[in-house]
């Protein structure tokens, strides 16, 4: 097997007990096995092996297409969308390639990575002189920053060549069945490739996400893959713990984090490598960040970083270890010669190539920085090229699986990050509030498709209308009325407290729909005590919406349950911790919640927020206590508040809104 990569751990001073290289190889099982947390998302485990030809073959000949048609290729996308294409496209290319006076082939570029208006527009500026093709990729479609790039760059392909030559431009990557994009590419005749469902995106590079772009850039997709299919054998369960790579590098990893060492700095001395930095720094802080724990993932590219960071990294908190990306051969040779006069007294270094005095600067630092308390991982790659790199990025993800596994989270999802979603879109609400317009009065137009357009419009009579128009005009009127007076007025008042029921509403809506699908799995494992607890929690998180819904209402505002909601299912045990992990996340929100709205005098919403507080306390406390000792008799609803409450709750009424224990819902 040609060579991949040297792990030398040597100066981590991390001590692998047996029992840690026992749960590391357990962990390794786990992934291969699909019995872990997020099993769902565990597809690219054998991915590379399971790479036909035909596949390679058909991204090739796509490639080939946009070739042949573009001088300039711009790759759409976010997240894993993004940095595992970029990362690799910048280890192996020339980093001087856009000053050469002729191009080899067409320059790829980005876009949908930030919503920055100056580099939209600039690059659209710079774009107006090639020939132009795109690459979008996005499972939904409705990620705001790659959805306003296409929509933007969309109209400009089709403003120069007309929507049927645009079909012939732009390759969608997307969701297999659903999704706007699905849906845009399936109108238009899009060249389409497929996301796989059960391959998250920061582990994607591997598939048509990484791939295409690749082949597009002149990359040899197919060494890529070779690469890392050895190192898939080289890290399969089979393998003793000592000779997997992966695992001893997770294993040395949680040591430290177990001993505080909580930072981990990815450093290389080679230019290159810098964006490989940060896709490692998206896969580790992604799937490791979560539930209070998590190494922090950063980096440096040395030798320049040595005179900014190097100061922190030598003398400062002793916090961090440090993984350094060593290449053992470059790709050129040039050495440095002899100057007469010598004046910068470097003559020494006469008749030496570069990469001789960048290894002696990386073997000196090395001994400086664990000399100063710093424990150091070395990872060491042949040269870099797209076998090493193929071989390297199947490292990283397989060690992160692992690593996740032994840290005992799951390395698979990202609630944080729909956390932030949720606030990142907050002050647009806000101000649709503010402004009194309801964002369901309006059509949706996704990727630049405005579908209230495409529709058949019924031919009807202007009398008819007009009548229709006056009815439910006086009905909406009259329902208003009855509870609200001056809605526009409350709604622009109180613009942040319906923006947080609306938020809460909405997270109640997905977790209805996480703990309904908890408990079909739990009825498919025959475990009917998790069933019944699954789906009271269901109930109570309906009502808790409608609640939500009610208070939004009352509000003057308007709320919209949300359209699609993803959910993560495993084994029943682990679906419980991810329960629990969740309901203990979230809690948070209303300390922030109640007390900006008890200080800005809405005791309605204070008073709604405190309520579904309380509730949510008791499905941690019912969930613990489910976990420690499983309940057989059941669970009770309140109807009114969507209180949770054991089956035995021996009160005559619910203690948070007085409903009578006899009209409790109950899962027995």
């Amino acid at each position: 097997m040609q060579e991949t990569i040297k792990l030398d751990i040597s100066k981590s001073g991390a001590e692998l007990t047996p029992d840690m290289q026992e749960k590391a190889s357990k962990a390794n099982e786990l992934l291969h096995t699909k019995q872990g947390a997020g099993s769902d998302f565990l597809g690219w485990v054998g991915l590379p092996s399971s790479i036909a030809a035909e596949e390679l073959a058909a991204l090739e000949a796509a490639a080939a297409k946009l070739r042949a048609k573009a001088e300039a290729i711009v790759c759409i996308g976010i997240g894993g969308s993004y940095l595992g294409a970029k990362a690799l496209l910048e280890a192996l290319s020339d980093p001087f390639r856009l000053l050469r006076r002729k191009q080899s082939g067409p320059i790829l570029l980005f876009a949908g990575q930030n919503i920055s208006e100056d580099y939209t527009c600039e690059l659209l500026d710079a774009l107006a002189e090639y020939s132009i093709a795109a690459i979008v990729i996005s499972k939904s479609g409705t990620t705001t920053e790659p959805a306003i790039a296409f929509r933007l760059l969309k109209a400009e392909i089709e403003r120069r060549y007309g929507r049927q030559e645009a079909a012939e431009r732009i390759v969608a990557i997307t969701d297999k069945a659903r999704g706007a994009l699905k849906t845009l590419a399936t109108n238009e005749g899009y060249p389409t490739f497929v996301i796989p469902d059960d391959v998250g995106g920061r582990y994607s590079v591997l598939t048509p996400v990484g791939l295409l772009p690749l082949a597009a850039a002149g990359i040899d997709i197919a060494e890529l893959v070779r690469g890392a299919q050895a190192m898939e054998r080289a890290t399969a369960p089979g393998v003793p713990f000592a000779e997997n790579p992966s695992a001893v590098y997770a294993a040395v990893r949680n040591r430290l984090y177990a001993e505080g060492r909580k930072i981990e700095i990815l450093g290389s001395y080679e230019p290159k490598l810098q964006y490989l930095n940060e896709w490692w720094k998206q896969l580790y802080g992604e799937s490791e960040g979560k539930q209070g724990r998590g190494i922090f993932p950063a980096s440096v590219t040395y030798t320049a970083d040595l005179h900014s960071m190097g100061q922190y990294i030598q003398e400062g908190e002793r916090t961090l270890f440090e993984t350094i990306l060593s290449v053992a051969e470059p790709r050129h040779r040039l050495v440095i010669e002899k100057d007469a006069e010598n004046l910068d007294g470097l003559n020494f270094l006469a008749g030496k190539r570069i990469s001789e005095v960048n290894r002696m600067a990386e073997l000196g630092v090395q001994l400086a920085h664990v000399d100063g308390g710093v424990p150091n991982i070395r990872i060491e790659i042949p040269r870099i090229d797209a076998y090493a790199l193929g071989a390297l990025v199947y490292f990283f993800e397989k060690a992160c699986g692992i690593s996740g596994y032994l840290l005992g989270v799951n390395p698979f999802d990202q609630p944080g990050v729909e956390a932030y979603k949720k606030k990142y879109v907050r002050p647009a609400r806000q101000a649709r509030i503010r402004r009194g317009i309801e964002s369901d009065q309006s059509p949706p137009v996704i990727f630049g498709t405005d579908y209230a357009r495409t529709g058949t419009c019924m031919k009807m009579r202007v009398p008819v209308i007009f009548v229709l128009l006056l009815s439910g005009g006086l009905l909406i009127w009259f329902t208003n009325s009855l509870d609200r007076k001056h809605a526009p007025q409350t709604a622009e008042r109180w613009a942040d407290q319906t923006a947080d029921l609306d938020e809460l509403g909405g997270y109640k809506h997905a977790m209805a729909a996480r703990y309904m699908r908890f408990a079909d799995a739990a009825a498919a494992e025959h475990k009917h005590d998790a069933e019944r607890l699954f789906r009271a929690l269901a109930r109570s998180e309906q009502i808790h919406e409608m609640n939500c819904a009610d208070a939004v209402r009352r509000l003057g505002a308007h709320y919209r349950a949300p359209q699609h909601v993803i959910v993560f299912r495993s084994k029943t045990g682990a679906n419980l911790s991810q329960a629990l992990g969740d309901e203990r996340h979230h809690y948070p929100f209303y300390r922030r919640a109640i007390g900006e709205a008890l200080e800005s005098g809405n005791r309605y919403a204070a008073r709604v927020l405190i309520r579904i507080a309380g509730g949510e306390m008791r499905q941690i406390e019912l969930l613990e206590c489910f976990i420690l000792h499983p309940d057989h008799a059941g669970y009770a609803v309140c109807p009114l508040c969507g209180n949770l409450f054991p089956a035995s709750y021996c009160d005559y009424y619910c203690p948070f809104c007085l409903t009578p224990e006899n009209d409790f819902i109950r899962f027995e």
